[in-house]
């Protein structure tokens, strides 16, 4: 921990810049809670009372106690760069939160797949239709059976043949009109189905990881922000 003594008063006008570095500092050792102890031994009082600061360790204490809504809840709140920071711990959430689901479900629950994207910060918040997929390769990395939904079926009877080619480039066209639907849930998660791996395989969880990341970058480029709000966040 860097020496922070000498930001004890509210017009140190670096103070807010040594927040944003503890709070790095705070999430990059979430998972090192005598490191966090006595980090917060040798700030300053000032220091942590700022709001960054707080957010990190209130991040920090929901994932130490295993509540993970609340983890999840900080993260979406955090900008991009604090985000980054956290990220290196959501395979352990990941792993953590599914193991819990697996005690709480039981074999008759199924849980859609995009919702459980939402839930794991697999998808954005408040998407829909998202992330089925992602989440899919997570409960698989686990042993946690899925199973996906079954296509709609096609019409195939007698009375629905054309009668000529004319009415046969009408349906063509009447279809390439309508939007493309697109499933709310390509399918769900059953719970205590198999026997749980005792590790969760390393290189599902890296790509999970990246997919996650390239998200976030993504998202952000979609947004524009200045350099200020990079680092601060919008404020609202």
């Amino acid at each position: 921990m860097h020496e922070l003594a000498g930001f004890d008063h509210e017009d140190v006008p670096e103070l807010k810049d040594a927040g944003e570095f503890v709070a790095y500092d705070l999430l990059l050792h979430a998972d090192e809670p005598q490191d966090v102890a006595w980090m917060m031994l040798k700030l300053p009082s000032k220091l942590r009372g700022l709001s960054t600061v707080q957010r990190a360790l209130r991040a920090y204490v929901a994932f130490q106690t295993d509540d993970f809504h609340a983890f999840f809840v900080e993260l979406a709140a955090m900008p991009l760069l604090e985000r980054a920071a956290a990220l290196r711990h959501l395979p352990k959430v990941w792993d953590r939160s599914l193991r819990m689901m697996n005690k709480g479900f039981g074999k008759q629950d199924r849980f859609p797949l995009e919702e459980l994207a939402r839930w794991l910060y697999l998808a954005e918040p408040h998407s829909e239709g998202e992330g089925g997929d992602i989440a899919e390769r997570l409960c698989n990395a686990l042993n946690i059976q899925t199973q996906r939904h079954s296509p709609p079926q096609i019409r195939n009877e007698t009375e629905d043949v054309a009668d000529s080619w004319e009415v046969i480039d009408g349906i063509i066209d009447q279809a390439l009109s309508l939007p493309e639907a697109k499933p709310l849930s390509i399918g769900f998660a059953q719970f205590k189905l198999a026997p749980l791996h005792d590790q969760a395989d390393a290189e599902v969880m890296r790509n999970l990881l990246r997919d996650v990341a390239v998200r976030m970058e993504d998202v952000a480029k979609n947004v524009p922000l200045t350099a200020a709000e990079l680092i601060m966040g919008r404020k609202t």
